[in-house]
């Protein structure tokens, strides 16, 4: 059974998880925390990835960059953001294994 409340220990959890995200702990659901929340929803698989405006964020990005840059494709910075870096190492990834070189991922 899932309670539908805002307790002590809810807001604990919040700090921790402002905290791990470096954003400011209030423990305090606000905008920010909110759309960091969704960001960290996303797993790799989930949806597709691809270049668009605004970029795509998440986990799930922030994965793909690893595991794009364990192979030794250049990604840039690993910073969870689908951009144009991420992109290029992503099309450069099909291109070695034959894949269409479409920068879509999933």
């Amino acid at each position: 059974v899932t309670k539908k409340e805002f307790g002590p220990d809810t807001q604990e959890k919040l700090k921790d998880f402002q905290k791990f995200r470096g954003l400011k702990t209030s423990g305090i659901l606000d905008e920010t925390t909110k759309a960091v929340l969704l960001e960290a929803a996303f797993k790799l698989g989930n949806r597709q990835l691809y270049l668009q405006s605004p970029m795509l964020k998440g986990d799930d990005v922030f994965e793909l960059q690893t595991q794009l840059g364990k192979l030794g494709f250049d990604v840039g910075r690993i910073d969870g953001i689908f951009g144009p870096d991420t992109v290029n190492a992503l099309i450069d990834f099909q291109k070695n294994f034959g894949l269409i070189e479409d920068g879509i991922a999933g």
